[in-house]
């Protein structure tokens, strides 16, 4: 099978080298929660912990599969990240692994390195958008409580700008 790979600039760290830039909405054009059908929306709203099942349907292997489209900043093997279709800050990538493993909750010794692959690669993106040294919040959701909406893990990478404390 070949490799079907989108070629994505990088700098020395492997990492997509882009700068926070102001986006701008052209008027009528679709609000990033407005992108996708009502099909794939649903999928921001399923039962959390399920089975391997939620894997066909779950928007997060969409992507991953090519599927879907998203705004990719980094590929390898095991990791895709891309940019947040509804930011919550102006840096908000999604750093999520190509296998699905749906909560925090599931995850076992075997995915110790995963989670550690996933941070190195966060760091590694704050630093190629400029937001390592005045810096930035890593978040991984579990569950509906703990504000969880795509039950496909994935680590959140938010800044530039000063974030609120929390507690």
């Amino acid at each position: 099978m070949a490799d079907q790979t989108k070629s994505i600039p990088v700098n020395r760290r492997g990492v997509s080298r882009q700068r926070n830039s102001k986006r701008t909405r052209k008027a009528g054009a679709p609000l990033p929660s407005e992108r996708f059908s009502a099909t794939v929306r649903m999928t921001l709203q399923r039962a959390p912990h399920g089975s391997d099942e939620l894997a066909d349907d779950c928007i997060f292997c969409k992507i991953v599969n090519k599927e879907l489209p998203a705004d990719l900043v980094f590929e390898d093997d095991e990791l895709i990240a891309f940019n947040d279709i509804s930011p919550q800050a102006p840096v908000h990538v999604l750093v999520v692994p190509k296998a699905h493993i749906p909560t925090v909750n599931d995850l076992d010794e075997d995915h110790a390195g995963l989670v550690g692959r996933m941070v190195l690669r966060a760091q590694a993106l704050a630093e190629a958008r400029g937001i390592d040294e005045d810096g930035y919040r890593l978040i991984l959701n579990c569950n509906a409580g703990g504000g969880q909406t795509v039950f496909h893990i994935h680590l959140h990478l938010l800044g530039g700008r000063q974030l609120r404390m929390l507690g």
